[in-house]
């Protein structure tokens, strides 16, 4: 029959209307998991099916090539979540994958006590996620859409394979206690990539990457903007392959270090970043109670220590550190102890007196190619205070 008051149809179940002009305002329910609000009339003057319209718990869709007229404007309201937080993601192709939902097609309207709102300006598959930004464990591969905060840990990253995109955002951690930005243990082939590492107080070892007994990490293209006593931007301990590369780092870390390498450490690769830290080591490899670290390989990186050494290496094991630039202010550049390893091709500044650019002991080296600057009768380019080896500079 003909109307023109608001209706609402429970359930569907096949129903239909013709000779029909339906305003604004028609709503489909699912009583338990979702309701869909028009917010256009639809043109029913001819037979009009509701088969075409799916819902089920945390999904919505209307397979509009089978009724063009539904592919309308809508508030969609899906209930019963368990989410965090939560936001519309879009499956635009039909096909069964999803993708965060643009902005001229979604717009969110907000997430309370379970239940998600959101416009869209035509139908298509929809669906909502856990929000990325939230902080929490991950056990798929993430890619952040906004900030991250948390009042300790905001990610623990447990399982193998897993990637976190932070997309340029940043992460927000340890702003009451202390706990770490990304806590990567026990893991294989983590990435975590294009962060931005803000601490949120001063309390204590706030690291920005925790990464403990993983395999064939990589961490690259993140920032770390660290302002703490003791912390590290990001410590590596008892694992093997791992990849630090392409970072910033720029922090005041209070006998920190900007990269801390640790306990039996093997085949860690260095590579260029750019390490900028106050009143620490920009980086440190660290050999508690005489474990072997071996195979860290430093190259190609860019040093700026304000306060402290450079670069500190006491492994027990073979290691290099190789075409790095170098500048201290008011410490020695490059300290290796009980490390054996090749110490090449780097530029070092020792911009204040009674400091050392080189100094290597109780370890074998080849020491060659190396360009050093020192400042007053006190500093000194190269120090041997035990231990042989190659030197060629």
């Amino acid at each position: 029959t003909n109307t023109s008051i608001p209706v609402e149809l429970y359930n569907l179940f096949g129903a239909t209307f013709s000779n029909t002009s339906i305003p604004s305002g028609l709503r489909l329910i699912n009583a338990s998991y979702v309701n869909l609000n028009f917010t256009q009339a639809i043109n029913a003057t001819a037979t009009l099916g509701f088969d075409a319209v799916r819902f089920g718990r945390n999904g919505a869709s209307i397979i509009t090539s089978t009724e063009p007229r539904l592919n309308l404007s809508a508030r969609i309201v899906f209930r019963q979540l368990t989410f965090n937080s939560a936001y519309s993601i879009v499956d635009l192709e039909d096909d069964g994958s999803f993708i965060t939902c643009p902005a001229d097609v979604c717009t969110n309207i907000g997430y309370s006590g379970g239940t998600f709102a959101f416009n869209v300006s035509h139908f298509t598959n929809f669906s909502t996620a856990e929000s990325p930004d939230t902080c929490r464990t991950l056990t798929a591969s993430t890619t952040l859409v906004g900030n991250a905060n948390s009042s300790g840990t905001c990610f623990n990253i447990v399982g193998s394979d897993i990637v976190l995109d932070c997309a340029g955002y940043t992460i927000n951690y340890s702003q009451s206690v202390v706990g770490f930005g990304v806590n990567v243990t026990l893991t294989t082939n983590p990435t975590v990539k294009n962060c931005v590492f803000v601490n949120g107080n001063s309390l204590g070892s706030q690291n920005g990457i925790e990464a403990a007994n993983v395999t064939a990490g990589l961490f690259t293209n993140n920032t770390f903007r660290l302002d703490s006593a003791g912390a590290y931007g990001i410590n590596v301990v008892s694992s093997s392959g791992t990849r630090i590369q392409d970072n910033i780092f720029d922090s005041n870390l209070f006998s920190g270090a900007g990269i801390y390498v640790v306990d039996l450490t093997s085949n860690i690769s260095i590579r260029n970043n750019s390490i900028t830290v106050s009143n620490g080591n920009p980086i440190n490899v660290y050999s508690r109670n005489a474990p072997s670290i071996s195979g860290v390989q430093t190259v190609d990186n860019r040093i700026n220590s304000v306060s402290s050494i450079a670069i500190v290496y006491y492994a027990n094991g073979n290691n290099s550190i190789i075409n790095n630039t170098v500048t201290t202010n008011n410490g020695n550049g490059i300290y290796m102890y009980y490390t054996d390893g090749n110490v090449s091709g780097n530029v070092v500044n020792i911009t204040q007196q009674g400091a050392t650019a080189i100094v290597l002991s109780n370890s074998r080296h080849i020491v060659k190619d190396n360009v050093v600057s020192t400042r007053g009768a006190t500093s000194y380019g190269l120090s041997l205070l035990a231990g042989s080896g190659q030197i060629n500079n």
